[in-house]
């Protein structure tokens, strides 16, 4: 099944089931490489595996501070997996992703 991230501000972006499995993956790979008892890793888990259960992922129902954590750590994944596939020129959609959640944390930051 495909996935779906939507931004506080309405924004939304759309990947296939491979994708969707592989960004998720990365990040609870990436969380579960962090100490135990972080709460922030913690936070990425509890919303990964809520957003591997539902498809989806929704900034705008998070709190401000799982929100930025969330985003963080989604934008670590976004950028491994696209330097794992920069050779094969086929980015655009981690590029897209990037972007969003960049502008995730700008405005969660106030910039």
């Amino acid at each position: 099944m495909s996935g779906v991230i939507k931004s506080t501000d309405g924004e939304t972006w759309f990947v296939n089931g491979r994708g969707w499995h592989e960004l998720l993956d990365q990040a609870l790979a990436d969380a579960d490489g962090d100490a135990s008892g972080n709460t922030d890793a913690d936070q990425v888990r509890d919303e990964v595996e809520g957003a591997l259960a539902n498809q989806g992922l929704f900034f705008a129902r998070m709190d401000p501070v799982r929100r930025a954590t969330v985003a963080a750590a989604l934008l670590r994944a976004a950028r491994t997996l696209r330097a794992q596939q920069i050779d094969r020129g086929d980015t655009q959609r981690l590029d897209d992703l990037v972007a969003l959640l960049h502008r995730e944390l700008d405005a969660g930051s106030g910039s």
